[in-house]
C-alpha cells in the first residue's frame, strides 16, 4: 500500500491485528502472526480485526498466550489521545479452551451485551457515517459496561488521576437502534482512590471504540476504510501475484535496461572486490615493520622471498625450524645447526 499523509492524525503510529497487510507504512499482523515481543503501548492507535479472530477456523486454535496482554493493552490505553478501535460482535469466545477466552480479553472492564438482530439503525454520530454506510443490520446492542472490583496497584494510575487505584468506565453512544440501545459506542475510563471514592474521578484515559461488523463490505475493506476516513491516509492495493502473468508493451525496454544496469552493478562489485584483494596483497608486506612472532611475522618474511623468486617450504617441525627457502642458486636454508656445506641460515627460532 501507499499512503500519504492527508491530516495530522495520519502521522499517527497505527498498529493493525486482525487481518494484513494494509499499508508499507503501517504495522499489521493476522491474530496467526502476532510477534511474541510486539509492545501495544508504542503504538498510538490500535485496531482490532475482531471478525476474522471469531471466525476464522485456525484462529481457534489460538491461545491467550499467543495474544498480547491485557496489561500491555491498559498501558497503552492510560496514555492519553490514544485509541483502540474493535470491529466485531462483544463477548465472542475465540477459543474452545477451559478459560473460556473472549474476544474482549483485552478490555479493563466489562461489556454486557445481547444478541438480537435488527436493520433499524438511528442517531448515527456524523463522526462515524461514512462506516454506517456500509451497515445494513446489527447483531447485538450494549445494555452496559462497568470495571471489575479487582487491585489496578500494578499499573501506574497516577498518568490519570494522582494516588488512583480504581478504574470507573462510561459508555457512550455512537449509533443506536430504533429503542436506544448503541449498537456501536465508545468507552472512556476515569480513575479514582478507592480509600476516597467520593472524591472528583479524573478523565484522561485513552479512547476505546467499539464498531459491528460491516454487511456490505469484508472486514478487510471496513480496516481500509477506517484507515482512510479517520486517519486520512490514501492507501492504494498491492498488486497480487497472478498480475504478473500479465507484460505491458512499454514494460519489456526498462526491464531490459534494469537487467543490464543489474549486469554492470555486478560486474563492477566483482572489479572493486578484486581490485581490493590486491590492495591486501600489495601492502602485506608493511607487516616486515611490525609484525612479531610465529604467527605474525613468519608467514610474511616467507611471502617476501617467495616474491623474491625463492621457493619456500613452511617449517616441518615448527619450535625447531621457522622454514626453508630454496634460492636460484639452490642453497638450502634451514634454522637448525648442523647444516651442510652451502646453507645458511633464514631465521632463528
Amino acid at each position: 500500500m501507499i499512503e500519504e499523509a492527508a491530516n495530522g492524525k495520519a502521522n499517527r503510529r497505527i498498529l493493525v491485528l486482525g487481518s494484513a497487510p494494509h499499508s508499507r507504512h503501517i504495522q499489521a499482523y493476522t491474530w496467526e502472526d502476532v510477534p511474541q515481543d510486539l509492545n501495544v503501548p508504542d503504538y498510538d492507535v490500535v485496531i482490532l480485526n475482531l471478525v476474522s479472530l471469531c471466525e476464522h477456523p485456525n484462529t481457534h486454535k489460538i491461545s491467550s498466550a499467543g495474544l498480547p496482554d491485557r496489561r500491555q493493552f491498559l498501558q497503552h490505553l492510560l496514555s492519553k489521545g490514544s485509541e483502540v478501535i474493535a470491529v466485531g460482535v462483544p463477548g465472542i469466545p475465540v477459543s474452545d479452551n477451559a478459560y473460556r477466552l473472549r474476544n474482549t480479553w483485552w478490555l479493563p472492564c466489562t461489556i454486557d451485551v445481547r444478541s438480537e438482530t435488527g436493520e433499524t439503525i438511528e442517531r448515527v454520530d456524523k463522526d462515524y457515517s461514512y462506516y454506517f454506510e456500509h451497515v445494513r443490520t446489527w447483531s447485538f446492542y450494549a445494555l452496559r459496561a462497568w470495571c471489575d472490583e479487582e487491585d489496578y496497584s500494578e499499573y501506574d494510575l497516577s498518568s490519570i488521576s494522582h494516588s488512583a487505584d480504581q478504574l470507573k468506565v462510561r459508555m457512550l453512544s455512537i449509533a443506536e437502534t430504533r429503542f436506544q440501545k448503541p449498537i456501536a459506542f465508545k468507552l472512556d475510563f476515569s480513575a479514582f482512590s478507592h480509600a476516597h471514592p467520593s472524591a472528583r474521578s479524573m478523565l484522561g484515559s485513552g479512547t476505546v471504540i467499539w464498531l459491528p461488523p460491516t454487511t456490505e463490505i469484508s472486514p478487510y475493506e471496513a480496516i481500509n476504510l477506517i484507515l482512510k476516513e479517520r486517519y486520512g491516509l490514501c492507501l492504494e492495493t498491492i498488486s497480487p501475484s497472478w498480475v504478473e502473468m500479465y507484460t505491458l508493451p512499454a514494460q519489456l525496454p526498462i526491464e531490459k535496461e534494469i537487467e543490464h544496469l543489474r549486469s554492470e552493478i555486478s560486474e563492477r562489485d566483482k572489479r572493486l572486490r578484486d581490485t581490493m584483494e590486491r590492495l591486501g596483497s600489495a601492502t602485506r608486506f608493511r607487516k616486515l615493520l611490525y609484525e612479531q612472532g610465529e604467527d605474525g611475522l613468519e608467514p610474511v618474511v616467507r611471502d617476501t622471498f617467495r616474491e623474491l623468486g625463492a621457493e619456500v617450504e613452511g617449517p616441518k617441525r615448527k619450535g625447531h625450524e621457522d622454514g626453508r627457502f630454496t634460492e636460484h642458486s639452490s642453497w638450502i636454508v634451514k634454522s637448525h645447526g648442523g647444516s651442510p656445506p652451502g646453507v645458511r641460515s633464514l631465521f632463528r627460532s
